[in-house]
């Protein structure tokens, strides 16, 4: 184990949080495993993700989570 990974409690993951934004609203939407994340992230071009495939939420919904733009890398 890496000093990096001790530090942070032996977790190899340091992602505290996995969230998708929905094609057609742009609301980002809390994910609740790494593995749901990675299968949407390599299909997301052939199969878009939108809010109603998140059981109970629809696009009137607030989004789980803000962006915030003060943190923008600026790319």
């Amino acid at each position: 184990m890496s000093k990096n990974s001790e530090r942070r409690g032996g977790s190899k993951d340091s992602v505290g949080a996995y969230a998708v934004q929905c094609r057609e609203c742009s609301k980002w939407r809390l994910i609740p495993s790494k593995e749901e994340f990675e299968t949407i992230r390599q299909n997301f071009i052939e199969d878009p993700w939108f809010c109603h495939k998140k059981p109970g939420v629809s696009h009137g919904d607030p989004g789980d989570l803000e962006y915030d733009k003060t943190r923008d890398l600026g790319y």
